[in-house]
């Protein structure tokens, strides 16, 4: 039971991630016309962001992984 909400925890945290990385596009795009210094640090946000991204996959494919092998040996048990 814990595992599976941690896994949904996991999964509302990664799409709200998803959400904060459309938002920092759009606005990248609005602010790219007036001033190059604050798109560069926008810039540096969304890279951040994409870079969280990815670690967070790599932990659910981890995670669905575990959950995997311990239904293999919950059933092996029984």
């Amino acid at each position: 039971m814990s595992i599976k909400l941690f896994k949904n925890i996991t999964y509302y945290f990664l799409c709200i991630i998803a959400v904060v990385i459309c938002r920092v596009t759009t606005a990248k795009v609005e602010v790219k016309r007036a001033n190059p210094v604050v798109e560069d640090q926008i810039t540096k946000i969304h890279r951040l962001f994409i870079s969280h991204s990815q670690l967070f996959q790599q932990i659910q494919k981890k995670i669905n992984s575990n959950q995997y092998d311990l239904e293999k040996l919950t059933e092996q048990k029984y």
